[in-house]
């Protein structure tokens, strides 16, 4: 190895240390963020195992599905409407 090459990897090395450093911050918020998630998960089967809780969800879900169903075929007869009667 050259003084040249010796010169470029310790450049490289100088200009990527701020990305690299950037990039791990970055890596540690996502774990941490995972981890809350996989926290908040644990909560939710904690709570989803009473079985109360499980049926009121479940009622709930169905409610907010056959809203959400009866929405997008509303909006499939305002799409399939002529345009002058829109107006």
């Amino acid at each position: 190895m050259t003084d040249l090459d010796t010169v470029a990897q310790t450049d490289a090395g100088a200009v990527l240390a701020p990305r690299r450093e950037r990039l791990d911050a970055i890596d540690r918020q996502i774990l941490e963020r995972v981890v809350r998630r996989m926290e908040i998960c644990l909560d939710i089967a904690r709570l989803m195992s009473d079985p109360k809780v499980a049926q009121n969800f479940r009622a709930s879900a169905a409610q907010y599905f056959a809203r959400a169903s009866e929405l997008e075929h509303q909006d499939e007869e305002i799409d399939a409407s002529p345009k002058s009667a829109r107006r």
